[in-house]
C-alpha cells in the first residue's frame, strides 16, 4: 500500500495509523517525512510501543544513535516480546556509541529468545572475532592491529590467491555454540570431500570452481548440489573446488592450477558480489575486519585485455605490517574512496558497497567489462586443457529470504551485455531463484546468504536442465522440475 493511499484524503486518527504511515515512509526511504510524522504522533501517543519502536528504526538510519537508542528503550520497557530484528539494531546502536559489550549481551539475549536465527549468530561471531572487534570500536582505522597468535591460525594461507584451503585440513565454518556442526574436509586434491555416489556415475565429469555458493557453506558433505548431480542423476563425478569470499579472478587463477581437463566440462559459480570481489585487492574496505584478505586481481590493459596485478608480499607474516602496504592498496583496490566516505560519514547509498545499486553501478561499468573478460580467460582455458564446455553460473546476492528481484535483474541485464560482447556462457540462477515461492525459499535457505540442503537439491536439478540445453547429456537423464528457454522455472 503506497503513502498516498494511507493517509489520502482522511486525517490520521490513531496510533497505528501513524505508526503504518511512518514505516511506509521509512520503506521508501523518506526518513525525514516519518521521523516529522512520529514527532507528532508520540505528542498524542508517547507510549505506543510500534511509533516508538519505528522512531528507533528511523534514527538509526540517520545515523542519530543516541536518539535511535533512547527510542529503543523506550519501546523496550514497553512490550517484552521484541523481534529478532529489535535486538540486532539496539546491538548495533551500542556498537556504534562505542559499547561494545553491551551490544555483545544484547545479540546474547537475542539469541535466547531465537536461537536458530543465523544473521544474528553470524554477527555475533563478527563481533566476537578479536580482529573484527578492533575495527568495530575504531571504524576509522584502516590498518588493525593483527594479533600474532591469532595470525598463526590462519593455515589457509596461500602466497599467490591469498588464501586456499589446505588438503585434509578440517574447517568449521562457524564454531559449534553458534549453529549446527558443519565439518568440511578438503581432499588431497584441494576438493571439498562428497561421500562417494551410491550409484554408478555416467559422466560427465564437471570441475566446479568459485566461491561459497560454489563451495556450498553451510550445509554437509552430503547436501551439496554436486553430491546431489552425482547421487540424483548420475551426474559426474563431479569436483568442488569452491572456496569460501573468492571473486571471479581467485576462481580462474585457480582453475589454472587444477583444472584437469580432458573431456570434463568446467564451470564457475560465483555470487553477483563477485563484482566488487574482482575490483578488491584489501578485503577490509569491502568486509570489515577481514584484513587477512589480501589478493590478487586483474585491472583491463588496453581495451579487451587483462593484467594481473600480484600481492605486495609473499609472507604471512607481512599482514602484521599492512600499513607499509598502504600505497598499493591505495592506488588498486576500487573500493578505498566508498571506504574513507563511509568513515567519514558521507555514505551514500552508491557508497554502500554491498547495496544492490553499488553493484548494478559496477555491472555496467569496468567491473562487469572486467568480469566478462575473466569468464572469456576461464573458457579459454577449458579449452586449452581438453575440456568439452565451459560457462559461468552467478547466483543472486540475497540477504534475507525474499530478496530483491528487480534489483538483482538490473545487476544481471548488464553482465548479460559484457558477456554476450565476448561471447562467454552466462547463466542466471536468479532466474528459477525468484520464481520460487516466499515459503519454498524459506525451506531452500541454510542462512540469509546460503543455500540449505533442499535449496543445493533444487539448484542441481537446475543445473540439469542447463547440461541438457547445451547438449551435454547423451541420455534420458533430465531435470525434474520444468524451465523457460531462458532458464527460468515454471511454476
Amino acid at each position: 500500500m503506497r503513502i498516498n493511499k494511507l493517509l489520502g484524503v482522511c486525517p490520521v486518527k490513531t496510533a497505528g495509523d501513524f505508526h503504518k504511515a511512518a514505516r511506509q515512509y521509512r520503506n521508501e526511504k523518506q526518513l525525514s517525512q516519518a521521523e516529522q510524522l512520529l514527532a507528532e504522533a508520540l505528542t498524542k501517543y508517547p507510549a505506543h510501543f510500534g511509533c516508538l519502536l519505528e522512531m528507533g528504526y528511523v534514527a538509526y538510519q540517520l545515523k542519530d544513535y543516541a536518539k535511535a537508542e533512547t527510542y529503543l528503550r523506550k519501546a523496550q520497557s514497553c512490550n517484552t516480546k521484541l523481534s529478532v530484528s529489535f535486538y540486532r539494531t539496539l546491538a548495533k546502536v551500542c556498537i556504534k556509541t562505542g559499547k561494545h559489550e553491551e551490544g555483545i549481551q544484547i545479540l546474547r539475549s537475542g539469541l535466547k529468545q531465537y536461537p536458530d536465527d543465523e544473521p544474528t549468530k553470524n554477527l555475533l561471531g563478527d563481533w566476537e572475532n578479536p580482529n573484527k572487534k578492533n575495527i568495530v570500536d575504531s571504524p576509522i582505522e584502516e590498518f588493525p592491529k593483527v594479533d600474532l597468535n591469532t595470525l598463526n591460525k590462519f593455515v589457509n594461507y596461500d602466497e599467490f590467491l591469498g588464501w586456499e584451503p589446505k588438503p585434509s585440513y578440517e574447517i568449521e565454518g562457524i564454531p559449534a555454540e553458534k549453529m549446527t556442526r558443519r565439518t568440511r574436509q578438503i581432499d588431497k586434491d584441494g576438493t571439498r570431500y562428497q561421500p562417494p555416489a551410491k550409484q554408478a556415475l555416467q559422466g560427465p565429469k564437471i570441475e566446479f570452481f568459485g566461491d561459497s555458493r560454489c563451495f556450498c557453506n553451510e550445509v554437509n558433505p552430503d547436501e551439496t548440489f554436486q553430491y546431489y548431480l552425482e547421487n540424483d542423476y548420475g551426474i559426474g563425478p563431479c569436483k568442488n573446488f569452491g572456496v569460501g569470499n573468492y571473486g571471479a579472478d581467485q576462481a580462474l587463477l585457480r582453475a589454472n592450477r587444477k583444472l584437469s581437463g580432458h573431456g570434463s566440462i568446467a564451470v564457475i559459480v560465483v555470487q553477483s558480489l563477485s563484482l566488487l570481489r574482482i575490483g578488491s585487492v584489501y578485503k577490509h574496505y569491502i568486509e570489515r575486519g577481514n584484513v587477512w584478505a589480501v589478493k590478487p586481481r586483474f585491472t583491463l590493459r588496453g581495451e579487451d585485455s587483462l593484467q594481473l596485478i600480484m600481492r605486495p608480499f609473499i609472507e604471512k607474516s607481512e599482514l602484521c605490517n599492512l600499513q607499509n602496504y598502504s600505497d598499493f592498496f591505495h592506488q588498486y583496490d576500487d573500493h578505498y574512496k566508498a571506504f574513507l566516505a563511509a568513515n567519514s560519514g558521507n555514505e551514500n547509498k552508491l557508497l554502500n558497497t554491498k547495496s544492490q545499486e553499488y553493484l548494478a553501478n559496477l555491472a555496467r561499468g569496468e567491473q562487469g567489462k572486467i568480469f566478462a573478460l575473466l569468464g572469456r580467460e576461464f573458457c579459454t582455458l577449458a579449452k586449452s586443457r581438453g575440456c568439452i564446455d565451459a560457462f559461468i553460473i552467478v547466483d543472486p546476492y540475497i540477504r534475507g529470504v525474499r530478496g530483491r528481484q528487480s534489483n538483482h535483474e538490473e545487476v544481471m541485464r548488464h553482465l548479460h551485455h559484457w558477456f554476450e560482447q565476448y561471447a562467454v556462457p552466462l547463466y542466471d540462477f536468479g532466474n528459477a531463484w525468484f520464481a520460487i515461492s516466499d515459503e519454498e525459499r524459506k525451506l531452500f535457505s541454510a542462512s540469509s546468504t546460503h543455500l540449505s540442503a533442499a535449496g543445493n537439491r533444487f539448484k542441481a536439478d537446475w543445473i540439469v536442465h542447463l547440461l541438457t540445453q547445451r547438449g551435454l547429456l547423451k541420455n534420458k537423464r533430465r531435470a525434474k522440475y520444468t524451465y523457460t528457454n531462458q532458464n527460468a522455472l515454471i511454476v
